[in-house]
């Protein structure tokens, strides 16, 4: 019985905000017949020359770095601090993974994670002794950006963390990242950037 009441308070509760949305008009994007797409979110109208013309609302963005770039045109419209290098936090973990994968990662592996790899940030908990896979510590570093799993399957791959810091350097520039550069794995250091 207590099941089925929250069930139907659950449906009644998306239902409304389900409503609110489409009261609004923000539930989904509407594509125009200039092939723009309505994202519901505020834009300075003359910071962006031929964007938002047919729309005469008084609405504002702010941000120290952007960019808006048309796939028709193959060109930037607007550019505002957006090729400054900024320290790249746990996007790092992204890189990592690729690098992973091209290095051959055993998904069924056993694996652990040591103590010393219990590092700031994010992390995996395991119990004293407890052993999980290696698809067990991936998941864990890209879903719930923990440092400890990154450190730990990085470390079970084989190679050293330098070597593979100059893989990750590697693959940036082979996908066309030149302004990218790794100096950890995790994204702890502040010295992981990209524009």
């Amino acid at each position: 019985v207590l099941l089925v009441f929250l069930c139907l308070l659950l449906a009644g509760g998306t239902s409304f905000v389900l409503l609110q949305l489409v009261q609004t008009g923000n539930v989904a994007g509407s594509i125009s017949d200039q092939s723009s797409i309505l994202l519901g979110l505020p834009v300075r109208q003359a910071s962006l020359p031929g964007i938002g013309e047919k729309n005469s609302a008084n609405t504002s963005m702010q941000a120290k770095r952007a960019l808006l770039y048309s796939t028709e045109t193959n060109s930037i419209l607007f550019e505002q601090g957006a090729f400054d290098r900024r320290p790249l936090a746990s996007i790092t973990k992204l890189m990592t993974a690729m690098v992973a994968i091209d290095h051959g990662i055993k998904w069924n592996q056993e694996a652990n994670i040591l103590p010393n790899e219990y590092v700031e940030g994010g992390e995996l908990i395991l119990t004293p002794g407890e052993r999980v896979t290696m698809i067990d510590l991936f998941n864990a570093s890209l879903l719930g950006s923990a440092n400890n799993a990154t450190l730990a399957y990085v470390r079970q791959l084989g190679m050293s963390t330098e070597d593979f810091i100059q893989a990750m350097n590697r693959k940036a520039i082979e996908i066309g990242l030149e302004q990218t550069e790794f100096h950890d794995i995790t994204g702890l250091s502040a010295s992981n950037i990209s524009s």
